[in-house]
C-alpha cells in the first residue's frame, strides 16, 4: 500500500486518490469558470450552471444550479462500484426535497441524494431493467452546516452506505448495474431546471468501477478531511 505521508497534504490526497484508479475524480474547489474537467483518465467535461466556486467546493443554490455532462463517461456498471463525496448541506433543497449529489440518469443507472431531512438516498438499476433499489438510510447522517463525507459501495450481493469512511448501513443488491452510455451525468441537480438541487456545497466526488474496501474508504476520508473539517 502506498505511503499516506507527503510534505504537501494535497499532493498526498491526490496520490492516494489516483491509486484507487478513479472513474471520476471531481475536486470542485480546484477550478473556476463555466466548465470543469474531471481530474482522472477520462477527463469528463462538465458544463456549469450557477454553482459558484469557493475554496472548499462549489456552492449550489437549491434552485437551479448544477454541473452536467452528456459524454459517454462516468459509467459505473457491472457487479461493483463506489461513489464518495464531501458535502455540506445548508438548507432545504428544491422540488422533491432531495438534494442531488450525483446521478447518472436517476431512472437508468445510479444516483446519490440527500433528502431535506438529512438522510442519504441511493438508487441502483439492474442491468436488464428488471430490478431497482430505492434505498433511504434509516437515520439522519447529514446535518445542516456541517461537512460530512457520504457515499455508497456495492459489491454483489451487498450494498453499503458510507459516512466519514465508515460503513454505517447495508442492504442486499445481488444484480449488475446497467450500462447507461447515452445518459447524462449531473452533479448538484438534475437536467430539469429547478428540480432536486442541493442547497449547500459539494467539495469533491470520487467514483470507482469497483467496490472499495472499508480501509480504502477510511483512508480516503482521513487523507482529505483536512480541507473540510
Amino acid at each position: 500500500m502506498p505511503s499516506l505521508v507527503y510534505p504537501n497534504k494535497q499532493v498526498a490526497a491526490e496520490r492516494y486518490i489516483y491509486s484507487l484508479l478513479p472513474l471520476l475524480y471531481l475536486p470542485l474547489w480546484k477550478r473556476d469558470g463555466g466548465a470543469v474537467v474531471s481530474d482522472d483518465a477520462t477527463g469528463s467535461l462538465f458544463t456549469v450552471t450557477g454553482a459558484v466556486k469557493t475554496p472548499q467546493g462549489r456552492r449550489f443554490d437549491g434552485v437551479d444550479d448544477r454541473l452536467q455532462t452528456t459524454l459517454r463517461m462516468v459509467n459505473i456498471k457491472g457487479d461493483s462500484g463506489s461513489v464518495l463525496a464531501w458535502v455540506r448541506k445548508e438548507g432545504p433543497g428544491s422540488t422533491g426535497g432531495n438534494g442531488t449529489i450525483i446521478e447518472k440518469g436517476w431512472a437508468s443507472q445510479y444516483g446519490l441524494r440527500v433528502p431535506n431531512e438529512g438522510t442519504i438516498q441511493v438508487r441502483f438499476l439492474e442491468a436488464t431493467g428488471a430490478a431497482t433499489l430505492n434505498w433511504t438510510s434509516a437515520r439522519v447522517w447529514v446535518e445542516v452546516g456541517k461537512w460530512v463525507q457520504i457515499g455508497f459501495i456495492f459489491k454483489r450481493p451487498t450494498a453499503h452506505i458510507v459516512v466519514n469512511g465508515q460503513i454505517v448501513e447495508s442492504n442486499t443488491w445481488d444484480y449488475d448495474i446497467v450500462e447507461s452510455a447515452n445518459q447524462w451525468c449531473v452533479v448538484g441537480g438534475v437536467t430539469t431546471p429547478g428540480a432536486w438541487v442541493i442547497n449547500g456545497l459539494i467539495g469533491e466526488i470520487v467514483a470507482t468501477h469497483r467496490g472499495l474496501s472499508q480501509l480504502e474508504a477510511l483512508n480516503y476520508f482521513n487523507i482529505t478531511k483536512w480541507r473540510y473539517l
